[in-house]
């Protein structure tokens, strides 16, 4: 080869071009423009895909495609100057074809982790995961909040297992940085914007999560309390979140059968008395406060999925915080029926409405410890005024006896009174035609004991509650004569013919707070009466209880 130019025993020759252009400076211009507007017009799932990359892969590729551009550039002006080049030089074209492959393989990196396998958060991409996460969350714009929801399907489990592995007591002194981060990153999900979002959209990451909770068998972390009692409340407070939707499969279908979100989050009580604080259990009360009945009948049936899970578990023994709070909740949604007292038309009010729902809750909890093969025994008949001796027996039976006492403040008018307090309550939690199984013999033994206990008190100080009690008492008993309560029917009017005339003359007031609406106290005769409705132009009925005198 004949040399240009000989320089220090090299040679050098002039620069040539080659016949045909492969990839030149404008051919990159092209392909760089049609990048940058595909990424401009590119979803935001997909820019945070690149983003939590396991390398910082915008700067790597800004890097290469400088130095693309610049190589294409040079090479061009090179070989158009014909400047001085060594002989055994690559040709032009097979420079272009160098710049034309990086420039490839650069864009299938980015298609590789935008769409084909996106990242998950692990060791080489943690900082920056939590980085985007956290300004995704802050910004709160819908669009991202709801892809964040979404997306984030794939990176729970690992999220998950890496922040169980913190003692949430002593982050600090936690070795793992990864760990940390992700105990963090569960901490900044556990917001309600971002649980609103999950609970309308993205029911499949809740189920996510929870099942990533299971597969942990045993919770360390204290991070998980307040995420899983938002996203509980966010799907109740949503009324077209899927949890409605998972009703009997006659209603809805494939859903109803399998009931995966339900049973994922509720249907576990061993996770369930793991995660500490707050649970799936406990909705905000601001919220539940606003329910209304469609709302208040999912959360009742959800908390019997947990309920169930807790008898088959074996946890019958231990006393459950989270039911008996569970309990307290749904009986603060009966509380209202006073609301409907000197109301005729009690099946247009909404209170009434949430009363019944409880009342069905308390009965179907009693079914299903009945429907145990072994159901649990009890440990005590007596109740127990210590929390921690009570069985979940003495809850059941303190539910029946608030419902019972509820219903009291309905003294008016007649009609009213007896259908809320003989057909709902009694009728429903006494002598609803069933066969009385052991645990409904155990609760009502404790339910009998409480009223006549509530009674007796009568004995150390008056009060109003044990008024309505009583009254509550002679309503029913007035005309039922036999099936449930016989005993306790007999004990009441004992009592009633020993004391009543007493505490009439010592406190009137108390004395006719403890008679419904349609019985009557007739001092002269010193017995209880009761009016019956007239019919067909008929005086009303009077039936005469003499008491001893």
């Amino acid at each position: 080869m004949n040399c240009d130019w000989n320089i220090l025993s090299v040679c050098l020759v002039k620069a040539g071009s080659s016949t045909s252009t492969i990839f030149g400076f404008s051919e990159f211009l092209s392909a760089l423009a049609l990048l940058v507007i595909v990424y401009t017009i590119t979803d935001v799932r997909y820019k945070f895909r690149i983003a939590t990359a396991p390398f910082n892969l915008p700067k790597a590729s800004f890097t290469i495609i400088a130095i693309i551009g610049i190589g294409t550039l040079m090479s061009e002006i090179w070989v158009a100057e014909k400047w001085a080049t060594v002989a055994w030089n690559l040709s032009q074209a097979l420079w272009q074809s160098i710049f034309a492959l990086t420039f490839l393989i650069t864009v299938l990196v980015w298609l590789w982790f935008a769409f084909i396998k996106p990242p998950k958060y692990g060791k080489s991409n943690y900082k920056r995961f939590y980085k985007v996460t956290y300004q995704y969350v802050m910004q709160a714009k819908e669009s991202e909040i709801r892809m964040l929801s979404d997306e984030l399907v794939n990176h729970i489990p690992d999220l998950v297992k890496y922040a169980n592995t913190v003692n949430g007591n002593d982050v600090k002194s936690q070795n793992c940085k990864m760990s940390r981060k992700a105990y963090e990153l569960i901490f900044l999900l556990s917001n309600k914007n971002f649980c609103d979002t999950l609970a309308a959209y993205s029911p499949h990451t809740a189920i996510a999560f929870f099942n990533a909770l299971e597969s942990e068998k045993t919770i360390h972390a204290n991070c998980f309390n307040i995420i899983t009692s938002l996203i509980s409340t966010s799907l109740l407070n949503n009324k077209n979140s899927l949890i409605y939707h998972e009703n009997e499969h006659y209603r809805s279908g494939l859903l109803g059968h399998n009931k995966a979100l339900s049973r994922a989050m509720f249907g576990n009580y061993h996770i369930i008395s793991q995660v500490r604080g707050n649970t799936v259990l406990d909705v905000d009360y601001v919220s539940s406060s606003k329910w209304d009945n469609e709302q208040i009948s999912k959360y009742c049936e959800l908390v019997l999925i947990s309920f169930r899970g807790f008898v088959e578990s074996g946890y019958w023994y231990c006393h459950s915080s989270e039911l008996f709070r569970a309990l307290s909740t749904i009986q603060g949604f009966a509380a209202q029926l006073h609301k409907t007292d000197n109301t005729r038309d009690m099946y247009s009010q909404v209170e009434f409405k949430n009363f019944d729902t409880v009342v069905g809750f308390a009965n179907s909890l009693t079914q299903i410890i009945a429907e145990q093969k072994t159901p649990p025994d009890c440990i005590k008949l007596k109740n127990s005024d210590k929390l921690n001796n009570q069985s979940f027996y003495d809850h059941i039976a303190a539910l029946y006896f608030e419902l019972i006492h509820f219903s009291c403040y309905i003294s008016e008018p007649m009609m009213t009174c007896w259908f809320i307090q003989h057909n709902t309550v009694w009728g429903k939690l006494f002598d609803n035609f069933e066969k009385d199984s052991k645990a409904k013999k155990i609760i009502l033994h404790k339910v009998r004991r409480r009223l006549f206990n509530s009674i007796k008190e009568f004995e150390k100080y008056p009060n109003y509650q044990s008024a309505r009690i009583l009254g509550f008492c002679i309503n029913i008993f007035s005309i039922v004569h036999k099936g449930h309560g016989l005993a306790l029917r007999k004990a009441v009017w004992s009592w009633v013919d020993n004391n009543y005339s007493k505490l009439h003359k010592q406190n009137p007031k108390l004395a006719k707070a403890a008679l419904m609406d349609g019985i009557e106290y007739d001092e002269e005769k010193n017995a209880i009466v009761k009016v019956g409705r007239g019919s067909m132009g008929k005086k009303p009925t009077r039936t005469y209880w003499k008491l001893k005198d």
